[in-house]
């Protein structure tokens, strides 16, 4: 029996895509999201992102720059509190020393848990004073070290002492200086220590603080222990330092260093350092524009619109940075793309198109500022074709977030971006199937879903499959976008009753299902069974749609928002579509005539549940009256409409009344007046 002869499955059937497509939403965007949701921007409608750019990432940026050579590498803790840390590098350091002084085993067991247990003590000593400040601070050498511990370890220690105390700075030097001031071969262990903690005493006099970091370096690289990594955070304090002073080029070359030793500390300082830099003038601006690291950094800074956690530059403050740049007249400048960039993105125009005219014309980035700029002129064809040359050549993420107007926000990538705002070009000039093919492939789902479902034909979305989206021989991953475009088309299909020419398109679990569905309405049909047996199989077949209607029938779009799981009752395109006014993407009017096609389903919400309650009402005429199986399906399937379509479901209950009086359900929704609930 033909699946045709049921008009309810001829009404449905565009959802089928839209559970993919929000599977692969969902883990597309959980993977990169800031926001933790899910949702995708959208192209096809937006005049400002055709014309806007998207901010860049400052740590991506950051690394991008050839940093300086350093031998030392950042050391990070094992253990998260700090006193942890020295404790542990205390007693291994100590170990070591009195291993290779030939000390026996019983000496080494004794003496090496000593400096962490001094530090306690001192520490206990120090919250003692803070909680009560009339006990006297220690002064002078602190009792509780074994005089057995040798004298650099001894006197680094306590120097320690007297630094935690804050007042006894100088106190604190003189300890750290009897280290440094013993022959070579008796400071190896606390050496590097002493002179990187002299250092960091002179946190308020940053002349005197910087040439102890440089004597931190030296000593690590003349072979003295660095067991904590101080040799690689001493390139942060001594730029620290600097920056104090606002040697900005200095501050800048020493946290390009230190992120060059791996801490990852050294990109939000860099983040301040430009921060720091804007504010201090002109002048400053003019001097980094003149170095090679200072100007990359601060284009990263700008191009990041300010980085993570901080405020962009205003657009005067970047103009500025512009013309330095330009007043510098450096031959061979690199980044000239960036600088495009960076002026198109803080509204410059004019300067944007002196820095494209100067920037690499191999350059993705410069095609795709410059067809931003085309764009702004009215100059669509040529903004395509630098659009579709910017593709080809981009050769690695610039990396950025967009979010749509709800907030919801993925991560978008620089080809990616490219290629969906020539899908969006393309859509308006009717090449459906070419901008159907970039949009699925680069990620903007709500967009391809709409060429998909809404303008193209079925058979012309079916000619497209089949020769773009090739059956996959295993299950499909969330993340293939193909087997989204594969499933919508065969809801599509499904939903005009072409049950067979959908089944190919479904994976295999759909499949099953598709096979109990169409087994259920052909068996309903079929008059050699009895009207109870076939009532039956169109109640399981009401089930299977009202269960799983989103997988075998649902939209992706409007009516059931599939692409969202049916989370949101919003236009998310069409009707957008039909409202926009920016000319470069205007619907033509081939466009326009495809969205008037009669829908192929109905415009009412999770619309498969429609279906679900026609295949009940099919059940309810064969299922005899006053029945308990009857009373059972036209209470349960009302109850799938009473909420949001009452009218809808109020011939159910008006048969439940009529036909089922005397049945428990029956009795109970008369006193009622409506629907009861059988949980």
């Amino acid at each position: 029996m033909s699946l045709l002869r049921l008009k309810p499955i001829r009404k449905c059937a565009a959802l089928a895509a839209a559970v993919l497509l929000l599977d692969l939403t969902l883990l597309t965007n959980n993977s990169q999201s800031c926001s933790g949701g899910f949702g995708e921007p959208t192209v096809i409608n937006s005049k400002e992102t055709l014309l806007g750019m998207p901010s860049a990432r400052f740590a991506q940026e950051i690394a991008r720059i050839k940093k300086p050579a350093t031998p030392f590498r950042y050391i990070a803790s094992e253990d998260p509190l700090r006193e942890g840390k020295l404790a542990k590098a205390d007693t291994e350091d100590l170990a070591s020393y009195l291993r290779a002084a030939g000390q026996p085993e019983q000496l080494i067991t004794k003496l090496q848990e000593w400096p962490a247990a001094f530090r306690l003590n001192i520490l206990d000593r120090l919250s003692k004073h803070l909680q009560q400040p009339n006990t006297p601070k220690p002064q002078g050498p602190i009792d509780g070290i074994d005089p057995s511990i040798p004298s650099e370890f001894s006197d680094y220690l306590n120097g320690w002492a007297a630094y935690q105390f804050g007042d006894q700075m100088e106190e604190a030097r003189n300890y750290w200086k009897k280290v440094l001031d013993l022959p070579a071969d008796q400071r190896q262990w606390r050496g590097v220590w002493a002179a990187y903690m002299t250092g960091r005493s002179y946190q308020s006099d940053p002349v005197k603080a910087i040439p102890w970091f440089i004597k931190t370096r030296e000593l690590a690289a003349a072979g003295a222990h660095d067991t904590l990594g101080l040799a690689a955070a001493s390139y942060g304090w001594q730029a620290r330092a600097e920056l104090d002073l606002k040697h900005f080029d200095a501050a800048i070359e020493l946290y390009l260093t230190q992120h060059a030793t791996g801490d990852p500390t050294a990109v939000p300082s860099l983040q301040l350092t430009c921060v720091a830099a804007v504010a201090a003038g002109d002048e400053a601006l003019n001097t980094m524009a003149r170095n090679e690291n200072s100007r990359a950094v601060m284009t990263s800074f700008i191009v990041a619109m300010g980085g993570p956690w901080q405020e962009a530059p205003k657009p005067d403050r970047v103009a500025t940075w512009l013309k330095a740049i330009e007043a510098a007249n450096i031959a061979n400048l690199d980044n000239a793309d960036r600088l495009a960039w960076s002026a198109y993105e803080y509204g410059h125009y004019d300067l944007a198109a002196r820095w494209v005219a100067r920037a690499d014309q191999n350059s993705g980035l410069t095609l795709w500022v410059a067809s931003k700029l085309a764009l702004r002129d009215g100059k669509i064809d040529e903004a395509m074709k630098l659009l579709a040359k910017a593709a080809e050549l981009f050769p690695t993420v610039l990396g950025s977030t967009e979010s749509d107007e709800d907030g919801y926000v993925r991560n978008i990538n620089s080809v990616e971006r490219v290629r969906g705002e020539l899908g969006a070009l393309l859509l308006a000039r009717s090449k459906y199937v070419e901008s159907l093919d970039l949009l699925t492939r680069n990620g903007y789902w709500i967009d391809a879903a709409y060429i998909a479902e809404r303008v193209l034909t079925v058979d012309e979305l079916k000619a497209y499959v089949d020769q773009t989206v090739p059956q996959p021989t295993t299950r499909p991953s969330p993340e293939d976008q193909s087997n989204s475009v594969r499933t919508l088309l065969a809801r599509r299909l499904l939903r005009l009753g072409r049950w067979k020419d959908a089944r190919p398109y479904f994976d295999d679990t759909e499949q099953k299902l598709l096979d109990q569905y169409i087994g259920a309405i052909r068996n309903g049909h079929d008059r050699a069974l009895s009207a109870t047996d076939r009532g039956n199989c169109f109640w399981q077949a009401a089930l299977i749609a009202r269960k799983n209607g989103m997988e075998l029938l649902g939209t992706a779009l409007e009516p059931d928002v599939g692409i969202f799981g049916g989370n949101t009752d919003r236009d998310y395109t069409t009707e957008n579509r039909k409202k926009v006014s920016y000319a470069p993407l205007i619907p033509s009017p081939d466009e326009r005539r495809r969205l008037e096609r009669p829908p192929e389903q109905l415009s009412k919400r999770f619309h498969y549940r429609y279906v679900a309650a026609d295949h009940a009402w099919a059940a309810a005429a064969l299922l005899p009256d006053d029945s308990a199986d009857l009373a059972n399906v036209l209470n349960t399937a009302g109850g799938w409409l009473k909420a949001k379509d009452p009218q809808s479901a109020d011939r159910f209950y008006k048969a439940l009344v009529r036909r089922c009086p005397n049945t428990e359900i029956g009795k109970k929704a008369i006193a009622a007046h409506w629907f009861i609930s059988t949980q």
